[in-house]
């Protein structure tokens, strides 16, 4: 008796996306590590493709937009809660304006804590530049809550909750919530 023979079928297709969707590279954005970011001077970005270089481009918004709304919502006391489902490049500005609170909040703190233990240290340039810019002076108390939250529709209303209560948010709270 013979015994049967397996013979693999292998199917090729002749069909192909057209010309303008075919794609060399999968877009997509690569993060490396913090060496290789330094060493590439790319924030660790490295995007491959038309469509990731362009939204990578709105990952590193320009600091004079993000200087400007940071400095109207402090001076207007006013805090904004957004659904992460937003424009990218409207998504990479909200995220700076946060950084940027949070960065200056430190530094403020520093500062504080320095001025504590007598010393009398001035601020430096670049953050009398930034409160220069925002149009704010630089005893401008920086709130300890963000003023930017980005979240899913049930976590919004709390948010704005927290932005709106001077006991949630550590003493400064907003008067008003764009959303």
């Amino acid at each position: 008796t013979a015994t049967p023979t397996i013979i693999p079928r292998t199917y090729f297709s002749s069909v192909s996306a057209p010309p303008a969707q075919q794609v060399d590279v999968f877009p997509s954005i690569v993060i490396h590590s913090t060496l290789n970011a330094q060493i590439n001077d790319n924030n660790g970005l490295q995007p491959q493709g038309s469509f990731a270089e362009a939204q990578a481009a709105f990952l590193n918004p320009p600091k004079e937009t993000i200087r400007s709304l940071l400095g109207q919502l402090l001076k207007h006391n006013i805090g904004i809660v957004a659904h992460y489902y937003m424009d990218v490049e409207l998504q990479g500005i909200l995220h700076g304006v946060k950084r940027l609170q949070m960065d200056l909040l430190n530094r403020q703190q520093q500062h504080q804590q320095q001025q504590q233990q007598q010393q009398q240290i001035p601020l430096d340039e670049e953050l009398l530049e930034i409160y220069r810019q925002m149009d704010l002076p630089p005893t401008h108390a920086i709130p300890a809550h963000p003023l930017v939250a980005i979240a899913d529709s049930l976590a919004m209303g709390d948010h704005a909750v927290r932005m709106c209560s001077p006991v949630l948010s550590g003493g400064a709270a907003a008067s008003s919530i764009i959303c």
